[in-house]
This record gives C-alpha cells, structure tokens and sequence, in this order.
C-alpha cells in the first residue's frame, strides 16, 4: 500500500467525535477571522489584483483565500510539522463549496 492510501484509510476509520467537530469549527473560525483581518493590508490588495476572487475559477478563489488567511501570519500552527494547515485546507474547502453552491 502507498503512503497515501494507508492516510485515507486511517482517516476513513476514525470516528468523528464532538470534540473534533468543536476543535474543527475554532479552526475554521481562526482561518476566516485572520483572512477578514488581512483584508485592508497592501498583501491582500495585490493578492486580489493577481487572483481576483470574483472572477477566479475555484483554485485561484482556493489561492486568493489561503493567502489572504496567512498574511497576518496569526493563523493555526501544527507544531510537529510547522505547518499552517488551516490557510490551504480551510480556503480551499471555501472554494469548492461556494463553487457547488454548498455554502
């Protein structure tokens, strides 16, 4: 098996718990609150000239919307991996809702 198939298998598997869905609406509310506070800076005006929102098709809304929601730099860290899973996989699910008429 990849490495890939053995994640999804063991996402599929693991039961949702309220407190994930708790835990996962603070992140999400943490990734729009930091996207809404980025919006007046320099980075988000040029940000909206390359990929403008209205315009864009879902992966350049999914681009414009990640970094809008790490501009300020304050958005969610995993620390084991030093990564900022929040500003790619919250704007992107965005995207898709939005361009599915989920939201």
């Amino acid at each position: 098996m990849s490495l890939t198939r053995d994640l999804t298998r063991l996402i599929r598997e693991k039961p949702v718990t309220d407190r994930d869905l708790e835990w996962a609406s603070l992140f999400v509310l943490d990734t729009l609150a930091c996207a809404l506070g980025a919006l007046p800076t320099e980075p988000a005006r040029m940000l909206k000239a390359v990929a403008p929102p209205a315009q864009a098709d879902t992966a350049r809304k999914a681009f414009y919307l990640g970094g809008l929601s790490h501009i300020l730099e304050m958005d969610d860290l995993h620390r084991d991996s030093v990564t900022h899973p929040g500003s790619v996989v919250i704007p992107a699910a965005w995207a898709v809702a939005h361009d599915h008429d989920l939201g």
